[in-house]
Formats: structure tokens, sequence, C-alpha cells
């Protein structure tokens, strides 16, 4: 098992090394060194769980910027506790951040300030089940798995910055609890949930 598990890791780590350098191909901008400053997130999934925040320089250099609570808690350390895709997006022309709570079972929703370095918490709701892995974001809608083998949909109100579950929304995934889901999205019209 630990030797398939590591050639699946090498192949993986192969597959974005390549992908990277296409992408820098096809986009000049990039390669030749102009692209614009920014931010990169990650999740901390600690107790307590936080989100850490990077500024990236038009070169691409990182250098940490801060670290926000979520208000809840993460799963814990080891090797990719959550398995999963998309435990943190952007939303809404990147003025808000969501990010899932694998301990305390709720997502969080963030604000970002111009830089996109700074935020603030707005809201936390239960994510409609235990473990919850991955968000996606449409618009006004937020989408969540959890690893308990159920998704919860809320509707963002960027003005009150609140979570609200849609009614009905919440459903089981087949395969239930066995389902081992790692990822959900929403397509770009936001009429099918992957």
């Amino acid at each position: 098992m630990y030797q398939v598990r590591s050639l699946f890791v090498r192949c993986g780590a192969a597959f974005a090394v390549v992908l990277a350098l296409v992408s820098l191909s096809t986009n000049p901008s990039m390669a030749q060194g102009r692209d614009e400053p920014g931010a990169v997130y990650v999740l901390s999934n600690q107790s307590p769980n936080s989100v850490l925040v990077y500024a990236r320089a038009a070169n691409g250099t990182l250098s940490f910027s801060g670290s926000f609570l979520t208000g809840g808690t993460g799963a814990g350390t080891g090797v990719d506790p959550l398995g999963s895709q998309e435990s943190i997006v952007l939303g809404q022309g990147n003025r808000f951040l969501f990010a899932v709570n694998a301990g305390s079972n709720d997502v969080s929703a963030f604000t970002a300030d111009a830089t996109g370095l700074h935020l603030r918490l707005l809201d936390r709701e239960p994510s409609g089940g235990s473990q919850p892995v991955s968000v996606a974001v449409n618009g006004n809608l937020v989408y969540v798995v959890n690893g308990s083998g159920s998704i919860q949909g809320f509707t963002f109100d960027p003005v009150s910055g609140h979570l609200s579950a849609i009614s009905g929304s919440l459903q089981s995934l087949p395969g239930g609890a066995s389902a081992g889901p790692g990822q959900i999205g929403i397509s770009p019209d936001g009429a099918v949930l992957i």
C-alpha cells in the first residue's frame, strides 16, 4: 500500500510541475515576469484553525503576511488530513474568502481588503455534517461537502456578510459516509453542482 501511495504522490508532483511549466509558457506576461502582485492563502487546519496569508511579489516570491483565525478548529496534523481540494476559496471578485473547519464542522466567511493581505471574519455556520473538506462558490451561492458524505448549500449576503443555509439543500451523497468526497464544484453558470 505504501508503494502505491508513494508512486501516486510522485506522479502527482510530476504532473503539477508539468502543469506549472505549461501555464508559464502559455502566459507571456507571467513568463516574462510581469505578473501582478497578490496574495496566497493557506489553511492551517490546526486547533485553532486559521488562514495563513502570504504576499506574492510580481516575480512570484512569497513572504508571510499574517494569520487570521477562522473561529473554528481544523482536523489536526499529518500528511494532508483532509485529503481534498478547495478547502479555502475566494469568491465575488476576490473580495470574500470561504474556509472549512473540519474539526468543528463548520465553514467561515471572511472579507479581504483591497490588497488581499488582510482578512476580517464575517460569519461561521454549521456545514450540515461532519468534517467539511471542500467549499465551492459561484456568485452568492456557497456549497460545502462533508467527509461524512453530505453537502450543504448556503446563500451569502455580501452586505451583511452572513451565510444562510438554503432550505432543502442538505443532501446525502450516494454511498453516504463511505463516499469519501474530496472536492465540490459549481458549474460556471451555477446550474450544476459537481
